[in-house]
């Protein structure tokens, strides 16, 4: 098994607090990813989900699961997600 680490520095990092749960935030993210294959790196689009734990803010290693159900401002986690999502595809992808 590799030694490098999967994510490298992201060249952009969006945080988005959940709408739904003050324990839940979201960190959208676009950068070098190394899956230990080849030796080579590939550009990815990532979403990763963090929960506050045990007084503090961890990082959860399974599926991130966004929430759909609008919020107080009428939009969801899943609308404040692609949000960022498009402005990394705007201003890296086009």
């Amino acid at each position: 098994m590799s030694e490098v680490p999967v994510y490298r520095e992201p060249k952009v990092t969006y945080e988005i607090k959940s709408n739904q749960s003050k324990t839940r935030k979201y960190k959208v993210c676009f950068g070098e990813v190394d899956w230990g294959r080849n030796g080579e790196t590939e550009y990815a689009v990532y979403t990763r989900v963090q929960l506050f734990k045990n007084g503090g803010w961890q990082y959860m290693n399974y599926p991130v699961h966004i929430l759909v159900i609008p919020g107080k401002d009428g939009k969801s986690d899943f609308d404040n997600v692609m949000e960022k999502m498009d402005l990394i595809r705007k201003n890296f992808l086009a």
